[in-house]
């Protein structure tokens, strides 16, 4: 039984990106002096090796976003430590000497590019700032260039954001987060904004992309098919903990803890029978007002005594993921497997 959550899991190899006990907590100013606030990331650990894709799924309002934003610099967290490419980046020149390295996709694309430029300067702002060594012919060879890896024509370049589709605009968004080769590329629901046509070229794209350029990824979903296809690990969040992780096959064919098993019986199958899925009772408390000991017990048709008394040890499964829960200290153990039919 493993008390601290496991960070590490995926290859071997110096990891693109460190995060230890993070934990991100929203309030003004009397609210975070007296330790109040709403706790949207809660002691969250775990590792990103150079080419792998870590996908982080949950229902709305687990964290999954303040998670991103967080690991891509743009907020702080209140405790815990990041580091990228073996620096600790806990202070804004830290991050400046960083920021080539960690790139971020946004959900909306419309709303991520300035409707005042035209495409060319879109890509040529972040290479100005963040490639110096590049003189003005070799950055504009270089757009044009990611124009072309994206399936994008370099006359492209002189139009602006308000004449593309959502799709084109998604190319636009992603060339520009890898114009400046970053070596970790983090997409928060980059395809939830898409016509679904749209989104299997997205996700073409970004695999392509991937092999290609051997870059790590972070994936924030709620789609499992899109995890299943683009990631090799998956961390599941419940209310800003990660509650379960492992290799994406294998915690998607057998999950151990109660909240994934109720996530993926909610996914649309053929041969699915309407008894085998999990509803779970009532709404995703408050959180400014955490369930003492394990989050999930609310919710969950498993919740005994000890669950509010104490938070859950990580138990490694069979397949060599974990999972945060009583009850599950062995995938598909008798409790859980009799619990949710």
């Amino acid at each position: 039984m493993d008390a601290a959550q496991p960070a590490r899991l995926g290859p071997a190899g110096p990891p693109v990106l460190t995060a230890r006990k993070l934990r991100v907590v929203y309030g003004d100013r009397r609210e975070l002096r007296r330790g109040a606030g709403l706790v949207a990331v809660d002691d969250v650990s775990f590792d990103i090796a150079p080419g792998e894709s870590v996908a982080v799924v949950g229902e709305s309002g687990c964290g999954k976003s303040s998670l991103a934003r967080t690991l891509a610099g743009l907020q702080a967290p209140r405790v815990g430590s990041l580091l990228v490419g073996g620096e600790q980046v806990g202070s804004p020149r830290a991050w400046r000497r960083k920021r080539r390295a960690v790139q971020m996709v946004f959900q909306d694309p419309a709303s991520s590019l300035d409707p005042r430029m035209r495409v060319e300067q879109l890509l040529d702002e972040p290479l100005r700032a963040l490639r110096p060594d590049l003189d003005r012919r070799q950055r504009h060879t270089r757009i044009h260039a990611m124009l072309e890896q994206v399936g994008l024509q370099p006359e492209h370049g002189q139009r602006y954001p308000h004449s593309f589709s959502g799709g084109q605009a998604q190319r636009i968004a992603i060339a520009r987060a890898l114009v400046v080769e970053p070596d970790l590329l983090i997409c928060d629901e980059p395809l939830s904004a898409l016509d679904v046509s749209v989104q299997a070229q997205i996700i073409n794209l970004l695999q392509d992309l991937r092999e290609r350029t051997g870059m790590a990824m972070l994936v924030i979903a709620h789609d499992l098919a899109v995890v299943r296809q683009l990631c090799d690990r998956v961390l599941v969040m419940y209310l800003g903990k990660v509650v379960e992780q492992g290799a994406t096959a294998d915690v998607l064919a057998a999950p151990a803890h109660p909240y994934t098993r109720a996530l993926l019986s909610c996914v649309p199958r053929l041969d699915a029978r309407r008894d085998e899925q999990i509803l779970l009772e009532g709404e995703l408390p408050d959180p400014r007002e955490r369930p003492t000991g394990c989050v999930f017990r609310t919710r969950c048709p498993l919740a005994d005594g000890i669950c509010a008394e104490r938070a859950p040890d990580w138990h490694r499964q069979e397949h060599g993921g974990y999972s945060a829960c009583h009850f599950a200290a062995r995938h598909a153990s008798p409790m859980v497997t009799r619990a949710l039919r």
